[in-house]
């Protein structure tokens, strides 16, 4: 009975300590991707007006900004 209780008690922590971290990953990773499309417009900002909007420089970094959106937006749902 001691083992069983133990064991159940055990079972519980783990879900404890695993809900908790879930919130914390989602937060790192929400503010990672902000930090990261922001980078990419402001890169893209800068190519257009280097280059201008429709140059090979800008597309690069539009396609750029695009990948980081894509990767965001699958991995946070």
């Amino acid at each position: 009975m001691v083992r069983k209780a133990g064991m159940i008690s055990a079972l519980l922590i783990g879900f404890f300590v695993m809900s908790a971290a879930t919130p914390a990953q989602a937060r790192w990773f929400s503010r990672d991707c902000e930090s990261r499309t922001r980078k990419a417009e402001m890169s893209l900002h800068k190519a257009e007006a280097k280059h201008g909007e429709h140059s090979a420089q800008a597309e690069k970094k539009r396609q750029k900004l695009e990948q980081v959106r894509e990767h965001c937006g699958r991995d946070h749902r």
